[in-house]
């Protein structure tokens, strides 16, 4: 038990004996008690109203003065907005630093929070892109469905996605932006990363839980054995293969990852590399014999949508953190990706939200 709750309970067991003793001396001791309880209510009802009043005004100032229970709560908020204030500044600092360094570049440079919505971009994105100050926390996915944004890029221009957490689309949002610009007919190219690995998945667009399972093995009963097992993974599944080998896997690849997508990549970063995306069901052997190593990405399952199953409360806190920032056919998109549950569920539990409020 947290140290604030025993300081609350041995406050209200005090409360408690002293009115019972006093009110026994005077010789009505439930009167003083409901007395005793009265006060101990009026003083707890103060103290939360000064504490939502200090939340109200944004928690700027000294938290008010309290203990007990409420005193726990009024620390661990002041903790969480110093914490925040701190990621803030840091943040700023940053947004700065990246500011004076890209302000001067001809290439327009646009910096997205991790909701994937417009924070900061320097002049010549504003000039190139048309972008106002009022676009600041728009949604990225509102530009990138613009005819004249896809138009510009379809002229071969270059549109890069740089994080500061690591390679791009691997444990961030970076997956709907690579999927957006498939859907666009728009090529993605990975920049060399710290493994074929990471690079392959960060533009797969499949889910960012993968599995590494290495090269093939050279007996076809062990593969078959682990493809058994690998099958049953509802995550990305990345192999490294020989590209003389592969056209003799084709067939077991089709019989254990059937409706799922793939993604081979040859020689990557290289000159002559090459990414080819395909559904395991339409996989056909290469026709004429390529050299190199192959990297391969089988996407996660991809089952029909269950209308039995229902909004995890992970699913619906996110949705609520997402309603006022992103469109509703958005925040469907985004988590159906990572959910079982039928995109027409999750449609409506997003219009149930906006009409509530």
């Amino acid at each position: 038990m947290r140290p604030g709750m025993h300081t609350e309970i041995w406050r209200i067991v005090l409360v408690g004996l002293f009115s019972l003793f006093f009110g026994w001396s005077l010789g009505f001791p439930f009167g003083i008690i409901l007395c005793g309880v009265g006060l101990y209510v009026i003083w707890t009802f103060r103290t939360i109203s000064l504490l939502f009043g200090w939340i109200d005004k944004g928690m700027r100032g000294i938290p008010p003065d309290a203990d007990g229970v409420w005193g726990e709560i009024s620390d661990t908020l002041n903790r969480q907005r110093r914490r925040h204030r701190r990621t803030q500044e840091k943040m700023r600092r940053t947004i700065n630093r990246v500011s004076r360094l890209t302000e001067a570049l001809d290439e327009g440079i646009l910096v997205l929070r991790s909701d994937l919505s417009l924070d900061w971009w320097n002049s010549s994105a504003a000039s190139l892109l048309g972008l106002r100050s009022s676009d600041r926390g728009s949604a990225i996915m509102n530009l990138m469905r613009d005819p004249e944004f896809v138009e510009y890029i379809n002229q071969g221009k270059i549109l890069s996605l740089i994080s500061d957490a690591g390679t791009p689309a691997v444990s961030d949002p970076g997956a709907i932006l690579v999927n957006e610009c498939l859907n666009h007919k728009i090529d993605v190219i990975p920049l060399p990363g710290p493994s074929a690995v990471s690079t392959a998945v960060s533009i797969s667009g499949f889910k960012e839980q993968y599995f590494f399972y290495g090269f093939f093995p050279e007996k076809k009963s062990q593969l078959t054995d682990d493809f058994e097992k690998l099958s049953k993974l509802d995550c990305s599944i990345v192999f490294f293969i020989s590209s003389k080998k592969f056209n003799k896997f084709v067939e077991v690849i089709k019989q254990y990852f059937s409706s799922r997508k793939i993604l081979i990549c040859r020689e990557m970063t290289k000159l002559y590399e090459e990414y080819i995306r395909t559904d395991i069901n339409d996989l056909k052997p290469f026709e004429k014999q390529i050299k190199g190593e192959l990297t391969i990405v089988i996407s996660e399952i991809k089952n029909v949508k269950n209308l039995s199953i229902d909004l995890k409360e992970s699913d619906k806190l996110m949705i609520k953190r997402f309603i006022n920032k992103l469109s509703v056919k958005d925040i469907t998109d985004l988590i159906s990706q990572k959910s079982e549950v039928k995109k027409k569920n999750i449609y409506n539990y997003c219009l149930k939200l906006k009409n509530e409020k």
